[in-house]
Order: C-alpha cells, then structure tokens, then sequence
C-alpha cells in the first residue's frame, strides 16, 4: 500500500487549520464532559445498576477485530 504524502500533508493541513479556528469546541466539550460525569454519577446514586456485560464484551470483541485489522494493515509498512 502507497501512502501519497502530498495528500496527507493537504489533509494534515487542513486539520490544523480547522482545529486553529475552531480550537475552543475542545474546552466546551470538556467541560461538558466533566458536568456530564458529575451529573450521571448523582443522577445513578439511587438508582439500580445497569447490567452492561453483555454490552462490554460485545465492545471489547469489536474492539478486538478492528485493533487486529489495523495491525495487519500497519505492521507491514511499519516492517517495510
């Protein structure tokens, strides 16, 4: 596989450009986060805990194959 350097580069670029004008999304998104973290752990306090094994191993199975399929795809050029 041929990675075009001139095509990552213009990518690259274009990222930074957008993540220079639009840098304080990520401060929002944080402090979102963190509310949102504080809020569910009060808003969970009385309630029933959820029964996520079923979720988590479905999760962590799909996480699995896409982690192995980016390892066949990478080590080679990483080798090469």
């Amino acid at each position: 596989m041929n990675i075009n350097i001139r095509v990552l580069s213009t990518i690259f670029q274009a990222a930074l450009v957008w993540m220079e004008h639009y840098w304080s999304l990520s401060v929002y998104f944080s402090v979102l986060y963190v509310v949102l973290v504080f809020a569910g752990r009060r808003w969970m306090t009385n309630r029933p805990a959820y029964d996520l094994r079923k979720s988590l191993i479905l999760w962590n199975t799909g996480l699995a194959i896409f982690s192995l399929f980016g390892a066949v795809a990478c080590v080679p050029n990483i080798i090469a």
